[in-house]
């Protein structure tokens, strides 16, 4: 893939933290998070532990990211992603 080409796009993505829905794209090097008022630009090597943790219905997982340095919305520091698919 070529610097600005993404490799995998997702639309509407939940997220529990932070909080909406957000598109993703993959990137070589990093990734970006697109919502309604905030961008995101994740690099990889901020990314230090992936877990995919099963819901008590049986039916959907979460799927956190660790990162460090965490994402910064204001104020607040978000040292983990959670998604739920």
């Amino acid at each position: 893939a070529f610097a600005g080409e993404s490799i995998a796009s997702f639309k509407e993505l939940p997220l529990f933290v932070p909080r909406g829905r957000y598109e993703v794209d993959l990137y070589p090097n990093h990734l970006k998070l697109h919502g309604k008022s905030v961008d995101y630009k994740i690099l990889y090597t901020n990314i230090t532990r992936l877990f995919l943790l099963p819901k008590p219905d049986d039916i959907h997982v979460a799927f956190v990211i660790s990162l460090d340095p965490p994402i910064r919305q204001g104020n607040t520091h978000y040292p983990h992603m959670v998604f739920q698919f």
